[in-house]
């Protein structure tokens, strides 16, 4: 999910959005986790109470709703 708003946001401001420290989170590995630590560092995503990202669990309609909320009030400031 958030590689695929990491790409969105990419497309629609130009902005590089490549993670400049991190990693954040112990269970995230792989091509997928600069896109999971640029959002963090932006705000748009965050960690588990137990500071993990979960990325093998299913996204709740909840969390999905306040990650796309925050972009979009991203994507408006830029404008």
């Amino acid at each position: 999910m958030t590689s695929l708003l990491v790409q969105a946001l990419r497309w629609s401001t130009g902005e590089s959005l490549e993670a400049t420290a991190g990693p954040y989170f112990p269970d995230v590995h792989g091509v997928h986790a600069g896109s999971i630590d640029a959002p963090h560092e932006l705000g748009l995503a965050s960690a588990r109470t137990d500071g993990s990202f979960g990325p093998a669990f299913e996204v709740r309609r909840d969390q999905l709703a306040s990650v796309l909320a925050r972009t979009y009030e991203r994507l408006a400031a830029a404008e």
